[in-house]
Order: structure tokens, then C-alpha cells, then sequence
């Protein structure tokens, strides 16, 4: 209809109260806004103004702009046109107001967060945590109240004297071994007074002062550990161990612990007083069995070389059978003097190698001829080989060599009934003025228990050692040969099948000159 200025809002802000007087006109109004809906396009808007309500609508995408959301609670000015429902007497029941665009609606004032419904929520939420911070901490308690009884039971439950002290030094806990170990008075330990405690200590000691240094010296290093013994005067000894407490990588103090070994010590004297006097006694023994070998062999041998005297003169044959029978008794007894006397002076420690320059190969055919005819007697072969690249000329006891060798063949020509006997040395190292032969003595006899194989080498001990056995001896022949192997720097040891026969292996070094080779006449491979 043509132009006119925006007439000026009335303001319904202070107002009393809401009647029809201005329906239908512009107005502006303040409430605060108790509800917010929808009705088809429109955004309607529920305020309050004191005890009054009226209804706020508008337009989606009126004027062009948008509502954000808007908080309950919220103090709102609104400007627009007010329109007001009556009933059929011309009386107000609803008041409206029709907003043009978003720019109508003015937000004053924001609720603030601090609602009553929330701060019981919080309260409750509070109270709560509260409640569950108080079960955490019973439980935290009775946690910290068991592991300290844990603890303290494994100190208790140990056999050491326990002191912890804390990172200054001071006693933080220990057990009641300690104090009884110590003998300290409740009344020095319970102000937990370090100084009181070592004094206390240390007046009880052989050398009190050098328990006072060890004690600065260790605390002066707090990565110091100590291993070492305390002997008080009256002759207790303990046993000192120390080492700092780390937590993540931090000392937070030291542990010591104290150990009496008084009893542990006096029976370690006593046992090395006991064995020292056991070895003097075997010593004297072997002393004394030496010396009764000898005497014993002496006469013997003047016996025997009686025997072999008369053996040569006219004797019926009823009479030289009884000398052969007192001769082979006779040499059987030296045979058994000879090994006492050697095992006698190796346990005395008596017994010296005699090395001088000899042949292997005649040293190795000198042993196998000695023993040759009693194989022959049982129908056994005898064959012996010594490898080319054996020195001939070599530096050693050939008669100890002579000795190990007659010992295992003889027991090998003992236990076996038919087949043969092989000798072998072999070189098994050389070294710049060495070498090292390895020498096996191999039958097809009747063999050896597995687990017989660790005993033979014993002193007295046989596979056999019943009363009725079907094969004679000492059992002293194997212990000599292998006490006389070691003597020869090398060692000895069998293999063996029940009823396929037995190998016996020993290693023995000697003397050599690289330039030592083999000479024709060592090369030997014989059989007899």
C-alpha cells in the first residue's frame, strides 16, 4: 500500500500481566524460555514471564536465517507480532507471538550449569566415589597389611640374622634372629639407633675397630657388597653378607644378613683334622706294606733261585713235579709281592719314572714274547703292529710301558678261551718336542659287564670277586696300569661286548725330536 517507517514495539517486558489490549500489535517481550518443539515448519518456543506462559513462533528459514539450539533456561527478548486467543465470552486463554525472522529473538542470558538436578547428580556421583575411593583404600590396607605380614613371616621363618636399614642409615626393620644372634637388649634396638646398635655390637668382637671400618667403608659406597666373616670372643663365627636395596634403579637402603656358622666350622676343622690324620695313617701304611713287600720278596727270590738249583739236579719224577708245583707257587707269590710293592709306592708317593732312550717296536715284541707261550698253551694267536709313523727312538720308562702291556695281555690271554690277541701302537698326536701314542690290547674273549667297565680300574675290585670264581687274581693289575698311565701323562680306558671279547685303549706321552723319523727296523707287523 505504499512505505512507511517500522512503528516502535511495545514493550511488555515490566508488565503485570497479559490481556487482549494488543492483539494483533508489535511488541517486545522478555521471559525465559521453558520448552522448545516443533510444529510442522514452524519452531515454536514456550517462555515464561513471572506467572504467566505464551508461545513463541517461528518460520524455518524465516528471513532467511536460522535458530541454533537453544538452552532450557535460557533469558530471551523477542520481538513480533502478538496475537492473542480468546474464548466465547471475548476472554484471553492463549498468548502468541509471531516472530518475522531469527534477528527477532535476542538471547540475554544463558541458564547456568549449575542446576539443582546436577549438583545432585554430582552429589550422587561424589558420593560414590567417595564410597568407592573409601573400599579402594580397605582393600589397599588389607593388601598392604598382608604383604607386610608376608614379609615380615619370611623374616622370621629365616635361619639368618636380618637388618634392613633405610637410605639414611638408620634401622628400618630386622627379625627376631637378629637380636637373639646378637643378644641385643630390646631397650638399644627400639629407638632404632644405629650408632647405639654398633657399639653394642662391636664390643662383643675380636677386632671391633676393623668392624667399624668395614661398616664406614661399605656405607661410604652405596654399591658395596660384603662377603666376609665376623669371630667374636668367645669364639662364635658368622657369616657377614651385604647389598644394597634398589627399587627401579634407586637405593633406597641395605640389606644385611648375619649366619652362624660356628658348628659348621668347628666340624670343618675337625674333618681336616681327621682326614689329615687318615692320610698319615694310609701313608704309613703303604710305607710299611712297601717295606714288608720287600722284606718278603728278598727270601723269596732265594727260594725260588734254591728251587731252580735243584730243578737242575738228578730228581725223580715224582719229586720234580713237586718243585714245579712250589716254584709256579712260588713265582705266583712274587708275581703278587711285586704288585703290593708297586701300588704301595704309588699311593706312598714313592714311585719315579725311570726315562731313558728306547724302541717301541722292541719294547711292544719284548712284552708280547714274554707272554707268547702261555697263548700258545691255550691255542690262542698273538699279533702285534706298530703304526709307521711311530718314532723308533723315543724318551720314556719302557720298563713301566713293559709293564701295562704285559698286564692287559696277560689278563686278555686269562679270559680268553679261543680266537686271538692283537697289539697296536699307533701315534695319536706330536707336539713340538712330544708325542702321544695311543696303544690298544684287543682279545675274543669272554668280555665285560657294562657296568662292570668303571670298577676294574679300583683297587682289589674284579668283574668276579665271588670266592668260587672261575678266574684267578689280585685285581691289582689294572689299578697299577692305570696309575702308571697317568704317571706317563696319558689315559687308559675299555671297550667290551658280553661273549665277542674286550679292547683295552691307554695313551702315554714321551720325549721326541721332530726330526726323530721312523726307522726301518720299528716297522713291525709280526704274529706269533
Amino acid at each position: 500500500m505504499g512505505r512507511a517507517p517500522m512503528p516502535a514495539p511495545i514493550d511488555l517486558t515490566h508488565a503485570t500481566s497479559l490481556s487482549a489490549d494488543q492483539d494483533a500489535e508489535l511488541v517486545k517481550i522478555r521471559g525465559v524460555l521453558i520448552d522448545e518443539s516443533t510444529q510442522g515448519k514452524d519452531l515454536v518456543l514456550t517462555m515464561q514471564l513471572g506467572s504467566f506462559t505464551f508461545t513463541a513462533y517461528l518460520g524455518k528459514n524465516a528471513g532467511g536465517s536460522t535458530v541454533q539450539a537453544i538452552p532450557i533456561g535460557s533469558r530471551l527478548e523477542m520481538t513480533g507480532v502478538w496475537s492473542v486467543q480468546t474464548n466465547e465470552y471475548r476472554q484471553p486463554t492463549a498468548f502468541r507471538l509471531r516472530l518475522r525472522s531469527a534477528q527477532d529473538l535476542v538471547v540475554l542470558e544463558r541458564p547456568s550449569w549449575w542446576t539443582a538436578r546436577r549438583i545432585a547428580w554430582l552429589l550422587v556421583i561424589f558420593a560414590g566415589a567417595i564410597f568407592v575411593s573409601a573400599l579402594w583404600v580397605v582393600s589397599l590396607r588389607r593388601k598392604v597389611d598382608e604383604r607386610t605380614e608376608t614379609v615380615r613371616a619370611a623374616l622370621e621363618s629365616t635361619a639368618d640374622g636380618i637388618m634392613v636399614v633405610d637410605s639414611t642409615g638408620e634401622i628400618a626393620t630386622y627379625n627376631d634372629k637378629f637380636r637373639a644372634m646378637w643378644g641385643i637388649p630390646e631397650s638399644i634396638l627400639a629407638p632404632r639407633d644405629r650408632n647405639a646398635v654398633v657399639q653394642f655390637v662391636a664390643s662383643q668382637l675380636r677386632d671391633p675397630e676393623a668392624f667399624v671400618a668395614k661398616l664406614q667403608q661399605v656405607y661410604a659406597d652405596e654399591d658395596a657388597q660384603v662377603d666376609d666373616v665376623v669371630e667374636f670372643k668367645d669364639g662364635r663365627v658368622f657369616e657377614r653378607h651385604s647389598e644394597p636395596q634398589r627399587v627401579k634403579g634407586k637405593s633406597v637402603g641395605r640389606v644385611w644378613g648375619f649366619r652362624d656358622v660356628t658348628e659348621q666350622r668347628r666340624a670343618a676343622r675337625e674333618l681336616e683334622s681327621a682326614k689329615a690324620a687318615a692320610e698319615s695313617a694310609n701313608i704309613a701304611k703303604s710305607q710299611f706294606l712297601a717295606n714288608m713287600s720287600h722284606e718278603i720278596r728278598t727270601p723269596m727270590n732265594g727260594v725260588l733261585g734254591m728251587t731252580d738249583l735243584v730243578l737242575d739236579s738228578e730228581l725223580s719224577a715224582e719229586q720234580r713235579e713237586y718243585l714245579l708245583d712250589a716254584k709256579r707257587s712260588g713265582e705266583s707269590l712274587r708275581e703278587l709281592l711285586n704288585e703290593l710293592l708297586d701300588l704301595s709306592k704309588i699311593e706312598a708317593g714313592r714311585f719315579e719314572l725311570d726315562p731313558i732312550e728306547f724302541s717301541v717296536g722292541q719294547c711292544v715284541q719284548q712284552a708280547v714274547s714274554t707272554l707268547a707261550i702261555n697263548a700258545e698253551q691255550k691255542g690262542l694267536g698273538v699279533r702285534f703292529d706298530v703304526a709307521p709313523e711311530v718314532p723308533d727312538q723315543l724318551v720314556g720308562d719302557p720298563l713301566r710301558l713293559r709293564q701295562v702291556l704285559l698286564n692287559l695281555l696277560n689278563n686278555a690271554i686269562k679270559f680268553t678261551s679261543a680266537g686271538s690277541i692283537e697289539v697296536a701302537a699307533t701315534l695319536e698326536t706330536r707336539r713340538e718336542s712330544s708325542v702321544e701314542l695311543h696303544f690298544t690290547v684287543s682279545d675274543t674273549g669272554v668280555g665285560i659287564p657294562s657296568d662292570k667297565l668303571d670298577l676294574i680300574f679300583e683297587a682289589f675290585r674284579q668283574v668276579d670277586s665271588s670266592t668260587s670264581r672261575k678266574y684267578g687274581g689280585t685285581g691289582l693289575g689294572l689299578t697299577i696300569s692305570a696309575r702308571l698311565v697317568a704317571l706317563m701323562g696319558g689315559r687308559i680306558w675299555v671297550g667290551s661286548k658280553m661273549g665277542e671279547g674286550s679292547t683295552f685303549h691307554f695313551t702315554a706321552v714321551f720325549q721326541s725330536n721332530l726330526a726323530n723319523k721312523p726307522a726301518a727296523s720299528s716297522l713291525i707287523s709280526t704274529a706269533c
